[in-house]
């Protein structure tokens, strides 16, 4: 994944969208399951404050069950 593809607020908005989807047990076992947990430990690394903030907090989510 490269950081210059991605738009920020499109970004922004998808991570806190599974911050909230991460509350629901069902979806957060979901989540665990899918690249998409590899893709947010990359996020971690962004240049964009918000965006690692969010990623970071998405993580600690999912690992409050794993």
């Amino acid at each position: 994944m490269s950081s210059d593809i991605i738009v920020p607020e499109l970004t922004q908005n998808a991570l806190s969208l599974l911050v909230v989807l991460s509350q629901s047990a069902k979806l957060r076992c979901a989540i665990i399951n899918t690249p998409i947990r590899s893709d947010l430990k990359a996020l971690k690394n962004h240049n964009d404050e918000k965006i690692k903030e969010l990623a970071e907090k998405t993580i600690q989510l999912l690992e409050q069950v794993a």
